[in-house]
């Protein structure tokens, strides 16, 4: 619907917004925010990198309710630690079983643990 009511398929959060964005997307949507994420990096070799910027917006007052602009890059130990973590999730160690692979040589496994950790900051309703 983007591309009927704006004429774009897409928006980006870091540039101005349509005029009336959020009104029209309240009034259309019956929604109380919307979601906003651009990957604003990737790297997907050794060792992997993914920077993501997101941001969940009030569609009444405009105000942010919550943000995020992380990058993650799989040379630093705290991404080690917290991917080794991720991987130890019945999900992740049944691929990787399969794989011989790491959360940390697929971009794909690498991309899930990215985000379920942003995600994860989230509020609670």
């Amino acid at each position: 619907d983007l591309k009927n009511i704006f004429g774009s398929r897409r928006v980006s959060s870091t540039r101005n917004l349509p005029a009336n964005f959020l009104k029209i997307i309240e009034s259309q949507t019956g929604a109380n925010g919307v979601l906003f994420i651009d990957l604003d990096s990737y790297r997907p070799f050794r060792p992997m990198s993914l920077g993501v910027r997101s941001k969940l917006v009030d569609l009444k007052t405009g105000e942010f309710m919550w943000a995020i602009d992380e990058t993650f890059d799989a040379g630093h130990a705290s991404v080690i630690v917290g991917a080794s973590q991720f991987q130890e999730t019945s999900q992740v160690r049944a691929l990787s079983d399969k794989t011989n692979g790491s959360v940390l040589h697929s971009p794909r496994n690498f991309t899930k643990y990215v985000a379920s950790t942003v995600f994860s900051t989230l509020p609670k309703r």
